[in-house]
């Protein structure tokens, strides 16, 4: 298992390796404290996205005292909590085309209880030394950020309502039999008597999520700053998938620890290099990383001879290429090179 950290702006700060066993918990707690220690940064905030999400997790970084933004798995929370969390009101503009809108965690368990209560034969009352315990409780401080992208809601909602025909169309033209054997869209459907019949509450049910995404923290944040913290998280992850994919950290033929480790760390500094190429040329070029290597794989050494003596010529450069070139502050190789 592998961990690696960046800085606000992407830069590879660092790397540490384990055992594949290793559970999350030692290893972020490990992590954090050596980014203390080492760049003497006196806080830290961990962000990360919904697999991390638990509460065992969330107790274990509230009682070491570390700060945290993490995504949430909105359909995996309560229904209450998505009716209170993901309704359309309260939402204010945050930037373009974003809103978002906060409720703290003690908030939002008074509202929970209030309509339990509405169902329940013997209402729940809570004394006010309880609701102090939870208030002043670490649990209690918690913050619950909900974002809606209307852009991404519009197309939400005309990919459900394709869904929609699609599933009409299978409802119209399969058996029954079909449906219960392998069919990917039966959550949507109801099947009684082998009789199908669309779903549409189901339906309208996923209408809640359209453009929608949330977070739960402990920091004192803003809003927006909460929302851009989180959102950097893309390019760590972008970074891993390159490790992944064109840094090709993966799969590891090695049979000892130490040439694992110097496998990785390899991939780690190439890492580190693709970054600090693709800063120095973000200001003159919108090349992705794959596109500039395409270009830079085209400059080859060509063997010519004549009159009996052997030549080393470059190939011609494109525009592309000479662009990077004078972007990382490097010297165009001579054409002829011996």
């Amino acid at each position: 298992m592998q961990k690696s950290a960046s800085d606000k702006d992407g830069i590879p700060l660092g790397h540490e390796v384990w055992p594949g066993n290793m559970s999350d918990k030692p290893a972020f707690k490990a992590v954090i404290e050596k980014i203390k220690t080492k760049f003497e940064i006196e806080k830290v905030i961990l962000v990360a996205d919904r697999g991390m999400i638990s509460e065992d997790n969330l107790d274990f970084l509230e009682k070491n005292n570390y700060e945290y933004i993490l995504g949430v798995k909105m359909r995996q929370l309560s229904g209450i909590r998505q009716k209170l969390l993901l309704n359309n009101e309260g939402f204010l503009a945050i930037s373009s085309g974003l809103k978002a809108k906060q409720m703290n965690e003690y908030e939002l368990w008074e509202k929970e209880i209030e309509k339990q209560n509405e169902k329940r034969k013997t209402p729940k009352i809570l004394t006010e030394q309880e609701k102090d315990n939870y208030k002043n409780s670490k649990k209690g401080k918690r913050r619950w950020v909900v974002c809606l992208n209307e852009a991404v809601a519009s197309i939400d909602k005309e990919k459900r309502e394709y869904f929609q025909r699609i599933i009409e169309n299978k409802i119209e033209f399969s058996t029954a039999k079909e449906w219960i054997v392998k069919n990917g869209y039966k959550k949507y459907v109801n099947i009684s008597d082998f009789k199908i019949e669309l779903n549409a509450e189901k339906l309208r049910d996923d209408e809640f999520y359209d453009g929608k995404w949330a977070l739960i923290t402990n920091t004192e944040l803003a809003k927006t700053e909460l929302v851009n913290t989180y959102k950097d998280l893309a390019s760590i992850e972008r970074h891993f998938r390159d490790l992944k994919s064109e840094l090709e950290v993966g799969p590891i033929y090695h049979y000892t620890e130490k040439r694992i480790r110097a496998h990785i760390f390899v991939c780690f500094i190439a890492l580190q290099l693709k970054v600090a190429m693709m800063v120095r040329l973000k200001p003159f070029t919108e090349m992705g990383f794959s596109e500039t290597m395409r270009h830079l794989a085209r400059i080859q050494a060509v063997k010519y001879e004549t009159k009996g003596e052997e030549s080393l010529i470059r190939t011609d450069m494109s525009e592309e290429v000479k662009l990077v070139f004078n972007a990382i502050g490097a010297n165009i190789p001579s054409k002829i090179i011996r």
